[in-house]
């Protein structure tokens, strides 16, 4: 985790999802033979609550993806 925003529900809801590609290096001496690999994930676009348009991907899109599997709609979620 790089650092914790805050989205609006709806926003999340709204957005699209779809799979892309994103680069990922290994941290680590263990995997760094492996080299740099192509990871596909769920991934949306969201503004955050100053507004700042965010990518969500890998461990986060895979929980709205699967957020929004559970959950059809944002009333669904809420109740409201």
């Amino acid at each position: 985790m790089s650092e914790l925003i805050y989205v609006r529900v709806g926003d999340v809801y709204a957005a699209k999802v779809s799979a892309e590609y994103h680069l990922v290096r290994p941290a680590d001496r263990l995997h760094a033979y492996e080299g740099d690999m192509l990871f596909q994930s769920p991934t949306l676009r969201v503004a955050d609550t100053q507004e700042v348009v965010r990518v969500l991907w890998g461990v986060a899109g895979h929980m709205v993806s699967e957020l929004r599997r559970t959950f059809p709609s944002a009333t669904d979620l809420t109740g409201r």
